[in-house]
Order: C-alpha cells, then sequence, then structure tokens
C-alpha cells in the first residue's frame, strides 16, 4: 500500500511539473517580440510644460541609446530629450522585459521628430524608432480653446488665461460653451458631471457649442462625525476625442467650470 501510494505521489509531481513547464512555455509564447512606442505625442513649449512617453521593450537588458532630435532633416536643440528611467519587469507574466521613459520640452514651438535605437546588450541592436512630437503652447493636452458666449476663457497659445489647471472661474451662471482641438483631433462625445445639493454626482451629454446651466454645487458629504461643503459649484466637462496620429486610441480630458 505504502509503495502504490509513493508511485502516486511520483505520477502526480510529473504530472504538475509537465503542467509547469507547459505554463511557462505559454507565458513566453505571449511575451512580446518587439519594441511596444506611442510614434505621435504632443508637448508645451518651455520647461514647465514638459511631457513623457514610455518605451516598452521584449528584453530584461534592452536599453536605449542614441537619441537624436530632428526638425525636417536637420538636427536641433530646439527639443530637449532625455531618459528618465529603466527599469526591468520581475514578473514572471509580464508582456515586456523592461520598460524606459523619455521625458521632453521644447524651447520652439514645431513639429520635431525622435530617433531613438534600442539595444538587447551593449553591442547588438535590437532596432530603431521614431516618435514624432508636435510642441506648442502650454500643454501637452489636445484642448485648443474654450470659449463661453463667444468669449475665449482658454488658449493653448496664450499664457494670460488659467491653462495650467484646465478649469475657469466665473460669477455666470448659464452660458454657451465650445470646445477646440488641436489639428487632427475629433470630439466624438462630451459628458457634463454636475453635483447635487446632497453632494452626489449626476451626469448627462452635452453638445458641443450649446448653452447650459452651470452646477450650483461641489462635491460634498454629511455624516455624523461632520460634513464638507465646496465654496464653488462644479461643472466637469469629460471631453471624448479621437486622434487621427494615433489611430484606434480613444482619448479624454477634463475640463472644469467653477462658478460662485
Amino acid at each position: 500500500m505504502k509503495t502504490g501510494k509513493r508511485i502516486l505521489c511520483f505520477l502526480l509531481a510529473v504530472v504538475m511539473t509537465c503542467s509547469m513547464g507547459l505554463a511557462g512555455n505559454s507565458m513566453e509564447a505571449k511575451a512580446a517580440k518587439k519594441v511596444s512606442i506611442t510614434k505621435y505625442i504632443r508637448c508645451g513649449v518651455g520647461m514647465k510644460y514638459y511631457t513623457s512617453t514610455s518605451v516598452y521593450m521584449p528584453g530584461k537588458n534592452d536599453d536605449i541609446k542614441n537619441i537624436k532630435v530632428y526638425e525636417g532633416k536637420n538636427t536641433t536643440k530646439n527639443l530637449v530629450v532625455k531618459q528618465t528611467s529603466r527599469t526591468k519587469n520581475t514578473y514572471s507574466g509580464a508582456a515586456y522585459g523592461s520598460q524606459a521613459t523619455l521625458a521632453m520640452y521644447a524651447t520652439k514651438k514645431g513639429t520635431y521628430k525622435i530617433k531613438f535605437d534600442v539595444y538587447k546588450s551593449k553591442t547588438s541592436k535590437r532596432s530603431s524608432h521614431t516618435i514624432t512630437v508636435r510642441a506648442r503652447g502650454n500643454s501637452s493636452n489636445a484642448l485648443e480653446t474654450v470659449t463661453i458666449d463667444n468669449k475665449k476663457i482658454y488658449d493653448v497659445n496664450k499664457n494670460s488665461y488659467n491653462n495650467d489647471s484646465y478649469s475657469y472661474y466665473t460669477t455666470a451662471k448659464s452660458g454657451k460653451v465650445k470646445f477646440t482641438l488641436d489639428e487632427g483631433c475629433k470630439i466624438t462625445n462630451i459628458t457634463v458631471y454636475t453635483y447635487k445639493k446632497n453632494g452626489t454626482s449626476q451626469s448627462k451629454s452635452f453638445k458641443n457649442g450649446k448653452k447650459i446651466t452651470f452646477g450650483k454645487y461641489g462635491y460634498g458629504y454629511s455624516s455624523s462625525t461632520g460634513w464638507s461643503k465646496p465654496i464653488w459649484g462644479n461643472t466637469n466637462f469629460a471631453i471624448t476625442y479621437t486622434d487621427k496620429n494615433n489611430k484606434g486610441v480613444s482619448n479624454i480630458m477634463n475640463f472644469s467650470i467653477y462658478t460662485k
């Protein structure tokens, strides 16, 4: 009987080992074999308006080399690019072996191309890549302008507006709100979020350029231990859009209007 149990345990161990081996091979088969990047991005002009992008690489020892920036056919210093991180993925089921970050900002408005190589080792190149960067104004966002009753309250190319927080403060109770996006971008949907008097959220669809009554209240709560009531009413626009430069990707950005 003991011999039979030992044989059974041995067979089970073999089956488990084989199963683990098959699972491991399955993970390896799903692992990426190519470098993955976002081929078109935006950034602002000036150090304050920098942005960054990730580079996903198949091998744990992969790294970026030979970073060069072009404006047209010539190299340029008008777009400053620096590799700011590189990490190995230690999780056995990770799709990519390693990841790097490229941070950048422009000193001048324009369209640039970042070219770089990914190396498997110090001497073995895996592949070459190009990222197109559109630098304008003070944002890496696709938002170009916002108007209320035809009055411009936001302009990506002017620093006189409160562009850093994508918000606007007004005493108006309502207005016709219109958003315009950067070239190549198209709005597909806008959802407006406001709050009820008790602080709970409510939403509805919004057609770009139409009149809207701004929210009277902001997020708040009340409980046995205390309460919270913001000074401003909040109307938040969640703008869904597509970008022809990054096909198949749906993006969402937000803009808030605060009212007295």
